[in-house]
């Protein structure tokens, strides 16, 4: 026989479900019962079937659970659980049921007379063919008694006569079986043989009136059936009689059937207005007809019903009107009961009811809220959507309404997920078809929450890795780094270092808005430098590490001394906003730098001073000599420094 229990998510992790080599199980119920978990065992997670290669007790975000390790054939197993790790597993998600065989078999059979409710032992043997090795074993068995039925029919309330002899022939389901019968109440001199259950009796004046009787039918082995019913003996006058009653034919949740009782009863004694009319269930007609007697019974708890399929009630007028309940659809049998205030008369009626499609329904989902990047789930839609007709495997589930959310249905689960990096909110809707093509739907809102992304790596471009520079300072410059994230400010950070994995920086320049910076009087070395780029959220990331090398000619005195005049291209170029403007002066002279637009006007004086020999820079923020910022476009930018022009 099997096992079974549910899925469990982990304390912190793993919540909704399970989806590589390892799903998690009750821990309590496996630290009670180790010995069913062991290697090879087959193990059946929903519709998947899978071998148990490890159990592991986690002490990480699962710890609240035992991880069983599987695999898909029992020759995998080597009880290693990290063997398969990288297989791709489906998804198992928390509340599927898992089962696995507990080492025990049922037999069942037909026992020759042995005593029931005890305890046997049965061997069996195994053979090999053709080698006919042997091996044998035994079982223990159970012996289950059923209780017997009576089987004959007689009214509930059976009219008979003074001076006629009583004879029933009570029968069974177990005749020939060694049933004992016998009487409880019953009316005076009445008796039953214990072994055929032919119940007799002399119908004596003095026995008229009503009376109560119980026979009973015992298997001696705890089984006992019982029938009870009334009878009536009388001596003249005459009893009330109902002619048959129609069968009711009725649709389900839909319309009910009235008819008049006094045109089905004749009473030579009694007008149809002084009969009284009751109606009550089959099964409990017994207790109802004693009440009306007057007699005291012990109610028979077997025979009480929490439901009924249809309900009827009698108006003054003696119309009975019959309604099925909510849903129901089958067979139900009334039983009538008319009374002239001595006798009893009654009668049956069935009710057949038949089933009318109702469409599915589905209760209000709230809205299905997670994080980007992430997934969200709709838990137990079995306790959402529900079908009176169809089993809910029987129904067509469909999820539709928003093109950026893909919904996949595992079980009885429903799980969200978008896009990468995507986030935003909208409604879906959720629809169900049963197997008649009714249809239900239901709107829910659904809300992917943004979370901020880091940046993304870029490049360095300028000096370039393993470049020389000639002169003392250095222009740095890099690509934009690209934050997935509309409307992130980015800063950036340059480090620099003489140690390769740029600890003990000898330069940090931050909180820069741009992509370039420049550091001055530098002397030769080698040198590491970096990017660090950083969001408003305090996500970084990291451009590699390169390197360069500072090499130039120093004067005597140690200044930094260029050789010949010259006029470097600027850079960035193109640029916003920013460009710097690179000279050298071998010698101290009278500098004018000037920025002209293509017609030759002048835009901008950069430079008009004396200045000392050296490498030289200025960096213009494209603006004029007022101030404001000038159009796109193309400038031209000159220089004279002494004779130099």
């Amino acid at each position: 026989s099997s096992v079974s229990g549910l899925v469990e998510g982990g304390s912190s992790c793993n919540q909704e479900g399970w989806g590589g080599n390892y799903i998690g199980i009750n821990l309590d119920y496996y630290n009670a019962n180790q010995s069913l978990f062991s290697s090879g065992t087959q193990i059946v997670f929903g519709s998947y079937t899978y071998f148990i290669d490890a159990m592991v007790i986690p002490t990480n975000c699962n710890s609240g659970v035992a991880l069983v390790y599987i695999v898909t054939d029992q020759s995998m197993v080597d009880g290693n659980p990290w063997t398969y790790q990288d297989y791709s597993w489906p998804y198992i998600a928390a509340g599927t049921t898992w089962s696995l065989n507990d080492g025990t078999e049922n037999y069942y059979g037909i026992p020759l007379n042995p005593d029931a409710d005890s305890i046997y032992t049965i061997g069996f043997y195994a053979v090999d063919y053709p080698d006919m090795d042997t091996t044998a074993f035994s079982t223990d068995f159970y012996v289950y008694n059923l209780d017997p039925e009576i089987t004959s029919i007689v009214p509930p309330v059976h009219v008979v006569y003074a001076g006629d002899d009583y004879v029933y022939d009570v029968e069974s389901n177990e005749e020939g079986l060694g049933l004992i019968y016998s009487l409880g109440e019953a009316p005076d001199g009445f008796s039953i043989d214990d072994s055929t259950g032919l119940l007799t009796g002399s119908l004596t004046d003095d026995l008229i009136g009503n009376h109560y009787v119980e026979i009973m039918a015992d298997d001696g082995n705890g089984g006992v059936a019982e029938q009870n019913y009334f009878i009536t003996v009388l001596s003249s006058g005459n009893p009330p009689e109902i002619s048959d009653l129609p069968d009711v034919f009725l649709l389900e949740d839909s319309n009910t059937v009235a008819f008049d009782l006094d045109s089905l009863v004749t009473d030579a004694d009694t007008p149809d207005s002084l009969i009284q009319w009751f109606v009550t269930y089959n099964g409990s007609q017994i207790q109802l007809i004693a009440s009306i007697l007057g007699l005291e019974i012990l109610p028979d708890e077997n025979l009480v019903r929490d439901t009924y399929g249809v309900t009827a009630s009698i108006d003054s007028e003696h119309v009975v009107t019959i309604v099925g309940t909510d849903d129901f659809f089958g067979d139900e049998e009334l039983i009538f009961i008319a009374t002239d205030g001595m006798y009893v008369a009654t009668a049956s009626c069935m009710v057949e009811v038949t089933p009318v499609n109702d469409p599915p329904t589905i209760l209000p989902i709230n809205g299905i809220v997670f994080l980007e990047d992430s997934t969200g789930s709709l838990t137990s839609i079995d306790n959402i959507i529900s079908d009176v007709d169809d089993d809910f495997t029987a129904l067509d589930i469909m999820f539709s309404g928003h093109d950026s959310v893909t919904i996949t249905i595992v079980g009885n689960a429903a799980i969200f997920s978008a896009p990468e990096n995507w986030n935003g909110s909208g409604s879906m809707e959720l629809s169900v078809v049963d197997t008649s093509g009714a249809e239900a739907n239901e709107e829910f809102d659904i809300v992917v929450v943004p979370v901020n992304d880091p940046p993304q790596t870029f490049a360095l471009i300028a000096p370039e890795d393993g470049a020389t520079i000639d002169t003392s300072f250095v222009e740095f410059s890099w690509e934009d780094a690209i934050d997935i994230d509309a409307n992130d400010h980015l800063v950036y950070t340059v480090s620099v270092s003489e140690n390769e994995d740029l600890s003990q920086p000898i330069l940090i320049v931050q909180d820069l808005d741009n992509t370039s910076c420049q550091w001055d009087n530098i002397a030769s070395n080698t040198y590491y430098w970096s990017v660090e780029v950083m969001d408003l959220e305090g996500e970084k990331a990291y451009s590699s590490i390169q390197t360069f090398q500072v090499d130039y000619v120093m004067a005597i005195d140690g200044a930094d001394i260029p050789e010949v005049f010259a006029l470097h291209q600027n850079y960035p170029n193109p640029f916003n906003p920013v460009t710097t403007l690179r000279y050298d002066l071998p010698e101290d002279a009278l500098v004018n730098i000037t920025i002209y637009d293509m017609m030759g006007r002048v835009v901008k004086t950069m430079v008009n001073s004396q200045q000392n020999a050296g490498f030289k820079s200025v960096r213009w923020n494209a603006t004029n000599d007022t101030g404001s910022p000038v159009s796109a476009g193309l400038y031209l930018y000159m220089i004279q420094a002494g004779d130099f022009k």
